[in-house]
């Protein structure tokens, strides 16, 4: 891979002297620690082995009101149903405590909520409030800890005040915590628009989104085949064209904007508005994608994970260690890309120069310190998180590579949370050249009232 390539994929992540906000303008937004892109150019998720398919991206409305999906598509996944599910901190090996792992746009929240190390020790003994790791949401379930909340719902709260309620969907066997899931029922935002989900069901099971509809008046209809797998989406103007959210599928103008997944044979091939976008045809050990201008991508796996991506006379090689947590990326010149692995994601990025970027997680599963990229034989610029008890940041600290006197900007929050919509929200920031402003939000909709430069 070539020096452009290497540093454009650099950009993808801000600098951490963006993530110390050193200047007023974004003095109220709070930094957001980097995750490394864990997918490559090449579609392949370095940190499952899997292929994400080009997307199934649709919109309708304006950014005033509207509705929009962002695809991330696991090639062995297609129900886009956003869920929770028990987990462990380890997933590799299914050692220690707990989790419960709510998936929602595109991410996975985690938060421990039991005890044990390992399925036959797994404990839950409260109902909540749980702790987002690594964030300021919070998760309660009804219904008996000692039955893993079998028959019970869940309510996730985002640090914005956004609430996401899931209803139980099934148990597929036994009463154990990898058996059980909630699916989501509503989303409500702070300013009360809310948006309600409907299912696709097989027996007591909820298998694939039917529809998401807001209440602002917009709707995702979705069509599904046999197996539960999406084949079409349509966006619709509920106040201009009616559609019964538990219908299969509703009559709309062709004007409205749709994805499609047409099937021949073993190809499948996805259109939106009718605009052919890539032609998939999979096999045992093998995927091949197909452009609309006849460029052909094969994907092969081993073992379940891809193993090697080729684009005409150019072939990528994808190795996995399991005692490193290793992913290794040869690209056709020989030269590599890797990433680390940690329990919490992410640790270290290598790319083809042998410069290196690393993040560091304390015990919550949340961003302790995380270094831009420096070269093969020095360390880059870092920056280090301090947070409160709701995982809220309160100090970033940006440290030269010299070792001199770091650079910090300090946010000020509410001491108790009474209310959501507003309590995860600065009262103040102070940036490094100690300019503070102060904020007062509307305790309705969490929008700011006042902002005074002090």
């Amino acid at each position: 891979m070539n020096s452009q390539s290497v540093d454009s994929r650099r950009k993808i992540i801000a600098t951490v002297c963006a993530l110390a906000l050193c200047g007023r303008a974004l003095a109220q937004q709070v930094p957001v620690p980097p995750t490394y892109p864990a997918v490559d150019a090449n579609g392949v998720d370095l940190t499952t082995g899997q292929l994400v398919l080009p997307g199934f991206d649709l919109a309708i409305g304006s950014g005033q009101s509207g509705l929009s999906r962002i695809s991330n598509e696991n090639a062995n996944s297609d129900s886009e149903v956003s869920a929770i599910a028990y987990s462990f901190i380890d997933i590799v090996n299914g050692q220690g405590p707990l989790t419960m792992d709510v998936s929602f746009g595109g991410g996975v929240m985690r938060f421990i909520v039991g005890g044990g190390s390992s399925r036959a020790t797994a404990t839950v003994t409260s109902n909540g409030p749980f702790s987002q790791m690594s964030g300021s949401a919070t998760l309660v379930c009804t219904g008996s800890p000692t039955q893993f909340f079998s028959g019970g719902t869940c309510t996730a709260t985002l640090g914005d005040g956004t609430s996401l309620f899931f209803g139980y969907s099934s148990t597929n066997g036994t009463l154990a915590p990898w058996n059980l899931q909630w699916n989501l029922q509503t989303l409500t935002k702070p300013d009360g628009e809310v948006l309600s989900y409907t299912y696709y069901s097989s027996g007591a099971n909820q298998r694939a989104v039917k529809s998401v509809s807001s209440s602002l008046g917009w709707m995702f209809k979705y069509e599904v085949d046999a197996s539960f797998s999406i084949n079409k989406i349509t966006a619709i103007n509920t106040a201009v064209t009616y559609c019964d959210p538990l219908a299969a599928s509703c009559s709309v103008p062709t004007s409205y904007p749709y994805v499609q997944a047409t099937v021949a044979g073993s190809t499948t091939t996805r259109a939106i508005n009718g605009v052919p976008i890539v032609a998939i045809s999979a096999g045992t050990s093998t995927t091949t994608l197909t452009s609309p201008s006849g460029v052909v991508k094969a994907v092969s796996y081993t073992g379940g994970k891809v193993s090697a991506v080729a684009i005409g006379t150019s072939t990528w090689l994808y190795a996995y260690d399991a005692a490193t947590k290793t992913t290794t990326v040869t690209n056709p010149d020989n030269s590599t890309h890797k990433i680390v692995l940690g329990l919490y994601g992410i640790e270290a990025e290598f790319d083809e120069k042998g410069a290196g970027r690393e993040v560091s997680w304390d015990t919550n599963g949340s961003v302790q310190s995380a270094a831009d990229w420096g070269t093969s034989t020095s360390r880059g610029t870092y920056t280090s998180f301090l947070r409160d008890s709701r995982g809220n940041i309160k100090t970033a600290s940006l440290h030269p590579t010299d070792g001199g006197s770091p650079l910090t900007t300090t946010w000020e929050y509410p001491a108790t949370c009474s209310n959501a919509k507003t309590c995860n929200k600065p009262l103040s920031v102070t940036t490094p050249d100690g300019i503070k402003t102060t904020y007062t939000y509307d305790p309705v909709h969490g929008g700011i009232l006042t902002e005074t430069l002090l």
